[in-house]
């Protein structure tokens, strides 16, 4: 890069491969809607399609957040809300290869969509139990049967006893850490925890994210920096995913020479080389 290249000048290029990548990222929808006839596989990929389709429209709404070429001047910038939607874009990527990534035997994926399902019946009655006055029976009967299904599972029952206690305890939405699925995605954990801890401060409102915007400037070589950096994050999950999902369902897709330098570049960041910016 130009060393007088400024600020203003990169953001604007990153808001130009955010376009770019949104582009590609639709284009591949279409390839993913084939037909699979093993039910399992196709689960997996439903799961795929809609949480990347999810993960394209955070993408959407945070492009349109970001200050047009035209009139960077603007007095009022939406850092905080760029903040949140990228970090929305790496806990959707995080979803996905958890659930629809990751190769893993077929006992273990049977087990990873059981244990979704018994995820949802559990928050499911969680809230219907907030309603007053509420018959939860039916969500009640959901569980159980979820609980069953989980146990009945050949990956659950091979689990050592601690394991099973804790995951049928707390039903989480994924029974190994983010520092393992970080590992099996192929991303440096201190990469993604940066990233993480640095967006969540705007989405909880901490002290952190309040005094930094307190010093933030619109349309200064600061302020532009300040917007690039949770667009950065953004574009790499983003270039994660596309480049995962095409590698898991459909790697004879293909790609223009500037979208693969792009997918290359951002993609790089998770490996751990990249967190500077």
């Amino acid at each position: 890069m130009n060393s007088n290249t400024t600020e203003r000048q990169i953001f604007l290029g990153k808001a130009d491969e955010l376009d770019g990548l949104l582009n590609l990222g639709f284009r591949i929808i279409p390839s993913l809607a084939i037909d699979i006839n093993d039910t399992q596989e196709g689960q997996s990929l439903q799961y795929a399609i809609a949480i990347f389709e999810k993960l394209l429209f955070h993408a959407i709404s945070l492009r349109r957040l970001l200050p047009p070429a035209e009139t960077v001047e603007l007095s009022q910038w939406d850092l905080s809300s760029v903040c949140a939607l990228s970090r929305c874009i790496l806990e959707a990527y995080e979803a996905m290869a958890y659930i629809a990534l990751h190769r893993v035997s077929k006992e273990e994926q049977a087990f990873r969509l059981v244990l979704w399902k018994a995820h949802d019946c559990e928050r499911r009655l969680q809230m219907m139990c907030l309603v007053p006055d509420n018959d939860v029976t039916r969500g009640k009967q959901w569980l159980d049967g979820a609980r069953a299904e989980l146990e009945n599972s050949l990956f659950f029952q091979r689990l050592d006893l601690k394991k099973q206690i804790w995951i049928l305890k707390n039903l989480p939405p994924y029974h190994i850490s983010h520092e393992l699925i970080c590992k099996a995605s192929g991303v440096d954990y201190d990469y993604y925890n940066l990233a993480k801890m640095f967006m969540s401060q705007y989405v909880h409102t901490a002290s952190f994210a309040l005094h930094h915007l307190s010093y933030h400037e619109p349309s200064t070589e600061d302020g532009f920096r300040n917007l690039s950096v949770p667009v950065t994050h953004a574009l790499v999950f983003l270039s994660k995913a596309i480049t995962d999902i095409i590698n898991r369902f459909c790697p004879s897709f293909t790609v223009t020479e500037r979208e693969s330098v792009m997918l290359s570049d951002y993609c790089f960041f998770t490996i751990g080389l990249g967190t500077s910016t």
